[in-house]
């Protein structure tokens, strides 16, 4: 499988303004700046499925996916979506709407690998490797890298 396209991460806190350290924490841009750890840190936890042994058994691989993969992914998506209340800057509510983007292709690719290992196929792997490429476009677009 396209694992390596599927484990590059970010940490997209990092690109947000510095800025934000002089607003402080009961701000918007210091609510974003909490929540965006936040993010990071679900983002974390949602890959960790990758760390785990080649030899682990399927139904914990499959359990791994959805209930730690998926759960994740769609908690980061309510968390951006909860931060359009926020009074943003509009470069940061671009970012929120790419965010969201990323999200949602690592939610595709997530049920693709629960499909393929339960149903222990290959067939989906143009579909991963398509995603595998759109994620790693919004990475770049995000980190300017």
């Amino acid at each position: 499988m396209t694992l390596i396209l599927l484990i590059s991460s970010f940490t997209v806190y990092k690109t947000i303004p510095n800025e934000m350290e002089v607003y402080g924490e009961g701000s918007d841009l210091g609510i974003y700046q909490k929540e965006m750890e936040r993010f990071v840190s679900m983002e974390s936890m949602a890959l960790e499925v990758f760390e785990l042994p080649e030899d682990t058994p399927k139904d914990i691989l499959l359990s791994e996916i959805k209930d730690r993969g998926i759960y994740y992914w769609v908690e980061n998506v309510k968390l951006i979506d909860n931060l359009d209340k926020l009074d943003l800057p509009l470069s940061l509510k671009e970012k929120n709407l790419r965010l969201k983007d990323y999200c949602q292709l690592r939610i595709k690719i997530f049920n693709l690998l629960y499909k393929s290992i339960e149903e222990d196929t290959d067939r989906y792997e143009k579909e991963i490797q398509f995603y595998s490429e759109e994620i790693e476009f919004i990475i770049t677009e995000l980190t300017g890298n």
